[in-house]
């Protein structure tokens, strides 16, 4: 895979889609891409990683490997992407309920097993917030998946939580949080080479 690494401010990024070229001026973003292995036969297919801000010193090569994720992961078609309109706001759901749940001093409805004690949304994700957010995903029927705290090898920066859940045939929702009520990235995508979602 080509990468592009751009450590400095006002980094031009050029972003290849389809035959369409999308530029776009960024202020200290890390920026890594490149063509997709996963794609349809004789459909072009690109990833970029856009991290807006200072490069994280602790993994600096997590961008890097969300893009590689990506370009080994079939691509879902618009088809398939439509049909899975109502399973993407149901992961969607499963995944920020647990952030909100233990971000609240108040009670919050459809909480039930979903608060940690003593513990905050906020804190460094541990076994306690994997197990949370599994049995957040397993609350709204989406079983089976992978939520483990990101190694060296995952699409996430080390020390987030990690997760990739089948919802389709075909298809997965992955990503990651920092925290259970932190930034991340996720959404739906193709599935890996071997049919695995993480």
């Amino acid at each position: 895979m080509q990468e592009i690494d751009a450590h400095r401010r006002g980094s031009l990024i050029v972003w290849l889609a389809d035959g369409a070229v999308l530029l776009l001026v960024v202020l200290g973003a890390t920026v890594f891409g490149g063509p997709a292995e996963g794609g349809p036969a004789g459909q072009p297919q690109s990833y970029t990683c856009v991290e807006v801000g200072p490069p994280n010193p602790a993994d600096d090569q997590a961008c890097a490997r969300r893009a590689a994720d990506r370009a080994r992961r079939t691509q879902l078609t618009a088809a398939q992407r439509a049909g899975l309109q109502g399973v993407d706001s149901l992961a969607l759901g499963a995944v920020v309920r647990p952030g909100i749940c233990n971000s609240s001093p108040q009670p919050v409805p459809g909480c039930n097993g979903l608060r940690l004690d003593n513990r905050s949304g906020l804190a460094a994700p541990g076994p306690d917030e994997v197990a949370l957010l599994r049995r957040s995903f397993d609350q709204v029927g989406l079983r089976g998946g992978t939520v483990r705290i990101a190694g060296d090898r995952d699409l996430g920066p080390r020390g987030s939580i990690v997760f990739g859940v089948p919802v389709a045939d075909g298809a997965c929702y992955v990503g990651y949080l920092m925290m259970l009520a932190g930034t991340g990235s996720y959404g739906l995508t193709g599935r890996l080479p071997g049919g695995a979602c993480l």
